[in-house]
């Protein structure tokens, strides 16, 4: 019994569809700025200065960081939890960070899940990241039972050779 146990689990194991991480290239720190545009509890698109920094090390990229600027409510949003868990890209041009927290000073609320954006491919200079209102939601932890909206496009900058994202 114990055998079938083991081989069971083996199977089982084996059987089961793994989340594909990305593989990336080239290694290194990568900058992507932009406007974005962020929505809780108020009624209406708060929009940001954006720079966030994707590292890919052993081609395995992760998010490291966002920072928000601009004016009174932007610096007071800030995203936690990074640097992230490797993308998930099984569904690209959808690719996901698949745990972030997202905190919001004013109103105060907090948001935690995935946060899925649109890979703008491995062809155009300067590369892309798309965020959509819908897609880009994060469900909500404190604040109201409303999500985190996101929207807006990030472009990579000064980046030789461009980022590249597949699904390996």
């Amino acid at each position: 019994m114990k055998k079938f146990s083991v081989i069971s689990a083996t199977a089982l194991a084996l059987a089961t569809p793994g989340i594909a991480h990305a593989s990336a290239t080239p290694d290194g720190l990568h900058s992507f700025t932009g406007t974005l545009e962020v929505q809780k509890s108020l009624g209406i698109w708060t929009s940001c200065s954006v720079d966030a920094k994707v590292d890919v090390s052993s081609s395995v990229p992760r998010l490291q960081s966002v920072t928000l600027s601009g004016g009174l409510i932007c610096p007071g949003i800030t995203f936690t939890g990074l640097p992230s868990a490797p993308l998930d890209v099984s569904a690209l041009p959808v690719a996901k960070v698949p745990a972030v927290t997202v905190n919001i000073a004013f109103p105060a609320g907090t948001c935690s899940g995935s946060l899925s954006f649109l890979w703008g491919g491995n062809t155009p200079v300067p590369r892309t990241i798309a965020f959509q209102d819908g897609l880009s939601n994060i469900p909500s932890t404190s604040g109201g039972t409303a999500p985190c909206r996101i929207r807006g496009v990030l472009s990579q900058t000064a980046a030789t050779p461009p980022l590249s994202v597949f699904n390996p």
